[in-house]
């Protein structure tokens, strides 16, 4: 019989990960994403918990998470170097001005509930916020407590999300940042590397309701991200519209396909709903395996624009 621990570990690097190029795999291998995941310290001072192996992909808007960044990031984020907004009226963009979505997530088709997710978020028209955090939830949890938060500041161009910071944050001083400076075109990461970029590049928290500037649309494009590990160009691919049942009932969306320009065999698809002004309502990834981890929305709140 299967070790639970371990199954838990591998879900936990399938979704803190998703779409994770041969880069990514080489600097990174899952069992090291798994080792990184485990507890070092188990009579230190109590620390934030992990989450678990199936929320990572998720967003939620914590304010505290942003003032506990480092000093030297803050003042990064705070540079004139960083991106503008060029007089951006709130009218620019479709993300309603604040917001909560809580997403169900299971493993497999129709599998069992091993998470949660909620995304959150909020702006001025001049800078957003977004924190993702995740954890496991049910027998997942009890087997092993797991969280991560994921944080995403910025500001606006021409109604388009414009990161400033990226920041991942597994637990256990386990942490990935990445800093645009949109002046210089590239992006330093925590370790001391950069690397260039174009206009355009999102960060993998703030891509998911960057597709609300892109829905109407629906043109397929190549977009670079980074994970605050690397910076790996992405194919948005739109599919056909179809409806989608949810505990609230049917809805039609619009569905996209997301996959590694450089031959990754994870799959990431995105359901936006047309009421709910075109947010996310279903995320599966898609692992090289095949095995499938979908977050399902239940809950959705947000305010007028």
């Amino acid at each position: 019989m299967k070790n639970p621990n371990a199954t838990i570990y591998s879900v936990l690097a399938v979704m803190c990960m998703p779409l994770m190029s041969a880069a990514d795999t080489s600097e990174q291998p899952p069992s090291k994403i798994v080792a990184a995941a485990t507890p070092k310290h188990s009579h230190a001072t109590p620390k934030r918990k992990k989450i678990s192996a199936v929320v990572a992909a998720t967003i939620v808007v914590n304010p505290k998470a942003v003032s506990a960044m480092p000093a030297v990031e803050q003042a990064e984020a705070a540079k004139p170097t960083q991106p503008t907004t060029e007089n951006p009226t709130l009218a620019e963009t479709r993300l309603p001005r604040s917001g909560r979505i809580r997403f169900e997530v299971t493993r497999g088709e129709g599998g069992m509930v091993v998470g949660e997710s909620i995304h959150a978020w909020h702006h001025d028209g001049k800078r957003y916020t977004l924190t993702a955090t995740t954890r496991t939830t049910g027998l997942a949890a009890l087997l092993k407590p797991a969280t991560i938060v994921q944080t995403s500041q910025g500001g606006f161009l021409n109604g388009n999300l414009k990161p400033v910071l990226f920041r991942y944050d597994r637990g256990d001083n386990d942490v990935v940042e990445a800093v645009f400076d949109w002046n210089l075109l590239q992006v330093r990461f925590k370790d001391g590397r950069t690397e260039s970029v174009e206009e355009g590049a999102e960060d993998f928290l703030s891509m998911f309701y960057q597709l609300l500037q892109a829905a109407d649309k629906k043109e397929n494009v190549d977009t670079a991200v980074t994970t605050g590990r690397n910076i790996e160009k992405y194919r948005f691919e739109w599919l056909d519209d179809e409806d989608i049942e949810l505990k609230s009932g049917r809805l039609s969306a619009r569905h996209i396909r997301i996959q590694a320009v450089s031959g990754g065999k994870d799959t990431l698809e995105v359901w936006l709903s047309k009421t709910v002004p075109g947010l996310p309502v279903k995320i599966r990834n898609i692992d090289r395996k095949g095995d499938i981890y979908d977050q399902i929305a239940t809950e959705t709140h947000h305010a007028a624009r």
